[in-house]
């Protein structure tokens, strides 16, 4: 059984169509759908980054940064 992985919907046309490559994330549209202890991915338009997250109460901290979907959702799975 294959784990979904949440990320942060973003507009950005990298994202859309790296997420739209095959069923693997489960987009969320805001980090207060989140529960704690969640890793999801965020996308960093700025810098064409994709960033694993750790979300905690009062706030997140960054795992790892990539450059594409696929290296960001295996990190995300193997922490």
């Amino acid at each position: 059984m294959m784990t979904v992985t949440k990320a942060i919907c973003n507009h950005h046309p990298v994202f859309l169509k790296q997420a739209y490559k095959g069923d693997v994330v489960q987009l969320v549209d805001h980090e207060r759908h989140l529960s704690t202890g969640d890793r999801y991915i965020k996308f960093d338009p700025a810098r064409l980054r994709f960033k694993v997250m750790v979300h905690a109460t009062d706030y997140e901290y960054l795992v790892g940064s990539y450059d594409n979907l696929a290296s960001a959702i295996n990190k995300a799975r193997r922490t």
